[in-house]
């Protein structure tokens, strides 16, 4: 796979896409999430599941040397990821950085 990852400024969320070595598919990837948000552990796992149903897409979370997990979604849903955090009230839009917009 080639990867146009670049890496996170701190205390920020970045979604950037990777694709195959074909070109064939896209891979939308959100990193950077906090590991805790308000003194509780994060659920990367119920985050996963509304953004697949959200995106009607399907997705896998990797894990992160820094602690924080790695969240890919099929497809390339970067400007629609960044919305859904917002409106959700994961990230602030001045704390996402999106990738190859």
């Amino acid at each position: 796979m080639r990867s146009k990852r670049r890496t996170c400024p701190p205390a920020t969320s970045c979604i950037s896409e990777c694709s195959s070595v074909t070109g064939e598919k896209n891979w939308t990837i959100v990193e950077g999430l906090p590991a805790k948000m308000l003194g509780y552990p994060v659920n990367f796992e119920k985050i996963l599941k509304a953004l697949k149903k959200s995106f009607k897409t399907n997705g896998a979370i990797q894990g992160s040397t820094e602690g924080s997990s790695v969240i890919q979604l099929q497809g390339d849903f970067r400007r629609e990821t960044r919305d859904w955090m917002v409106a959700n009230g994961l990230a602030e839009e001045k704390g996402v950085v999106v990738h190859g917009t």
